[in-house]
């Protein structure tokens, strides 16, 4: 039946979806089942996990490991993996399954942050997706067990049960772009294991490049195997391009501003893999290696910035995205030289491509610095594990943008933070998960041409 267009709107639909699955999910963590032997949840720490869970942040104010039961992290896995994949996906997937149609609405709403536009079949997107995420999160979790059991880093004294579940649990976070960890130090004791770091690495950026990227490498290499070349889209390319940039560039300012602090005591070999590591994750995945809290001033505003970029669109992780930051370099070279308009891959960006590119970006930088100031005027200097006010915004600013880029990494002061604090870091959790997704569905949406236009007058800008 089509939309009546009496309901909901899409992006109205999507906020509620979200909110639905995070208030069933803080009731949920907030039960007794969900609570270790000898622990008790507090109702504000379930909403915080079941926030960062469903925005698939990772960030958490008690220890996954040792403070939730087994019923708990499935129930904290069940709701990354609702997160990763979307609250609108499962639901028009599921409609699909069952009267093989969905409102205009709803694939309004699922095809554009799938990349499924309205001359492709969205049901055989959706199949492909969810078949792309169980393979990589069922191979991830082979070999992570694989790795777990025959290697070294793995604790001793858990049996083979605790073991595949780990695997799953990590692998399943890994592709969702969500740093949870059923470890209580994430995954520092791995720090120097080749085998797990490049398991959860290639996991992390699978997800990131997004389902978009990953079909279209896949149909590239299926066509090339059987001997025809299929050219891959600028959008792929960029996607590919700029996540290059930012994992190498990353990775050797990290080796050389950590090298005499955090990287010290490893080995050479060791050092230039957790550089790589923490690059890659800082691109919305929030596991970690090193001791962020531990870490330069340089390199957290360098890790800032990695996060505020993010994952790619249609994705599993957060930010303002890779292809964002593409274009907007695309188009100040393009003003460098002088030329009217941006181009990339022997393709000119189309100017309404632009403008939704600085408007998501200046948008999500309006709405980190909207909360970012009343979680400073809220919350107290020692909270935020500083005395003095210039490092205590550095480490506010640090939880801020992880928390709206959905990445979760944190200095050291997520479970320090007062009920307020860990409330308004929820709330910008969920705003950097489901805004710029509503509002990207909104500014794709062609608007009515305006047939009044008003006389132009010029500003004088710069």
């Amino acid at each position: 039946m089509p939309d009546s267009g009496l309901g909901p709107r899409p992006a109205h639909r999507l906020i509620l979806g979200y909110l639905v699955a995070i208030a069933t999910g803080a009731l949920l963590l907030w039960s007794p089942w969900a609570a270790a032997p000898g622990r008790e949840i507090a109702f504000v720490d379930a909403v915080f996990t079941a926030t960062s869970a469903v925005s698939v942040t990772g960030l958490s104010t008690v220890d996954t490991g040792t403070c939730f039961s087994p019923f708990g992290q499935l129930v904290i896995l069940l709701l990354l993996q609702l997160g990763g994949l979307g609250v609108m996906t499962f639901s028009t997937f599921l409609l699909l399954g069952v009267s093989g149609r969905a409102s205009m609405a709803v694939r309004e709403a699922t095809g554009e942050p799938l990349g499924a536009g309205s001359g492709q079949r969205l049901g055989s997107t959706l199949r492909g997706v969810f078949l792309l995420t169980l393979a990589f999160e069922a191979a991830g979790a082979l070999l992570l067990f694989a790795t777990w059991t025959f290697g070294d880093g793995y604790p001793a004294d858990r049996d083979w049960l605790a073991r595949a579940w780990d695997a799953i649990f990590h692998s399943c976070a890994a592709f969702c772009n969500a740093g949870f960890s059923t470890f209580s130090d994430n995954l520092a004791g791995f720090q120097g294991c080749l085998a797990t770091n490049l398991i959860i690495m290639v996991l992390i950026v699978a997800g990131g490049l997004g389902f978009v990227s990953l079909l279209e490498i896949g149909r590239g290499a299926y066509f090339l195997r059987k001997g025809s070349a299929r050219r891959i889209s600028s959008h792929t390319r960029m996607a590919l391009t700029v996540s290059a940039v930012l994992i190498v560039g990353g990775a050797l300012l990290i080796y050389l501003l950590e090298r005499g602090r955090t990287l010290e005591p490893l080995g050479e070999g060791d050092r230039v893999l957790a550089s790589f590591f923490q690059s890659v994750t800082a691109r919305t995945a929030g596991f970690n290696t090193l001791n962020i809290g531990a870490m330069a001033a340089p390199t957290l505003f360098l890790l800032i910035v990695l996060m505020f970029v993010g994952a790619s669109p249609c994705g599993t992780g957060g930010g303002i995205k890779t292809t964002t930051l593409g274009v907007l370099m695309a188009t100040a070279w393009a003003r460098i030289r002088g030329k009217g308009e941006a181009q990339c891959f022997g393709r000119s960006v189309p100017h309404e491509t632009v403008v939704r590119a600085a408007m998501l970006t200046i948008l999500s930088a309006a709405i980190i610095g909207v909360v970012l100031l009343a979680f400073l005027g809220t919350e107290p200097a020692e909270n935020l594990g500083s005395t003095g006010e210039e490092g205590g915004f550095l480490r506010a600013s640090f939880e801020a943008v992880s928390a709206f880029g959905t990445v979760g990494l944190s200095t050291g002061v997520t479970a320090k933070l007062s009920a307020l604090g860990k409330l308004l870091i929820a709330a910008l959790m969920f705003i950097g998960r489901v805004g710029p997704l509503s509002l990207g569905i909104a500014l794709s949406r062609p608007s009515r041409e305006q047939l009044v236009k008003m006389p132009k007058s010029d500003v004088l800008v710069g």
